[in-house]
């Protein structure tokens, strides 16, 4: 429960944190500075239980022990850019989507690799279903594809194109947290969420931008599920009932693209990264407002992700398409 009192200040209460108006947004505190030699880093995935960090690079994966900030492990043999990560809900298994067309699993003992299946397409993103027995990656080709985590195997694939679309690569994918609906978002804008039973669009959107660029650059579900956030080339967080396809809110939130968002585990905060600006971004999704942030950060932006217990959050960054030019920096909440 929140109360909001007048001039746009919201003060939490029943445990909830404050974030106030724009004259009294706070510095985020750097907790842990992972680096700059490993990237870009287009994604990144804490452990269920918070202890590890996995990292994107070129052709490799880091993982990260959150304790020390020392590398726990370096997970080789991929060819291209890692593009997506996730840790299996239970912890055991550590997926990789790469742009060399690999979605490959990692798992004990020492994070050994246990499987990679060729998809045949390259890949920009990957989620896991929330019971942690599919995996959804989606393709450069307009394809959204299902891993069966089980047998390692390719459970199925369908198109995400229409007709008038010109470039329906699919670089944002994520599951809602009961499992049932598969939000995509690709070049074109467009952001459909998929019912996972017959693989139909039950409702498409498209996002309304200012820039001629159009891309669904990520998405991120709310915890309950009833609103998706995007992130825009515009520099626009947009936020849309999952009901209805609506949007509910839309936040002007990087001078330049927003290239990631995050909607925290305990649903407090949306976090943003932008990629020329290199701000890194938290928001009360009630109101718009800016509750926090950090940077300019030393290069742009690509993504960020929670801690499972919402006091931490990792950005991470890089230059385009350049192999092991990167960095990792973890922040503490206020």
């Amino acid at each position: 429960m929140t109360a909001w009192l007048a001039c746009g200040v919201a003060v939490a209460i029943l445990g909830f944190r404050m974030c106030a108006a724009p004259s009294a947004v706070q510095r985020l505190t750097e907790w842990l500075d992972l680096g700059s030699v490993h990237g870009p880093v287009y994604d990144q995935s804490w452990s269920p239980d918070g202890a590890l960090l996995a990292t994107a690079d070129y052709d490799q994966v880091m993982v990260w022990d959150m304790a020390t900030g020392s590398e726990a492990a370096v997970l080789r043999g991929l060819t291209s850019f890692v593009t997506g990560l996730g840790w299996s809900p239970d912890g055991l298994l550590l997926a990789s989507a790469s742009q060399d067309g690999t979605v490959c699993l990692y798992g004990s003992p020492g994070l050994a690799q246990t499987a990679c299946l060729q998809i045949g397409e390259a890949l920009g993103c990957l989620a896991w279903s929330p019971d942690g027995r599919l995996l959804a990656v989606g393709s450069y080709e307009g394809a959204i594809h299902i891993v069966d985590v089980a047998s390692r195997a390719l459970l199925a694939s369908w198109s995400t194109d229409t007709i008038d679309e010109r470039r329906d690569d699919v670089i944002s994918i994520a599951w809602s947290p009961d499992g049932g609906t598969i939000a995509s978002g690709d070049l074109e804008g467009n952001i459909r969420l998929w019912d996972v039973a017959t693989r139909q669009a039950r409702l498409g959107f498209r996002e309304r931008t200012t820039d001629h660029a159009r891309d669904a650059n990520g998405l991120s579900w709310s915890p309950d599920g009833s609103m998706l956030a995007s992130a825009h080339p515009d520099g626009q967080i947009q936020l849309w009932s999952t009901a209805t396809g609506q949007m509910a809110r839309a936040i002007s939130a990087h001078s330049g693209p927003a290239v990631d968002v995050a909607w925290s585990p305990d649903g407090e905060y949306l976090a943003s990264i932008g990629y020329s600006d290199r701000r890194v971004c938290l928001w009360n999704p009630q109101t718009g407002l800016l509750c926090a942030e950090a940077g300019p950060v030393t290069l742009p932006g690509w993504s960020v992700s929670w801690s499972p217990d919402s006091t931490k959050l990792a950005s991470g960054c890089g230059e385009w398409q350049q192999a092991h030019v990167g960095a990792t920096t973890v922040w503490a909440i206020p």
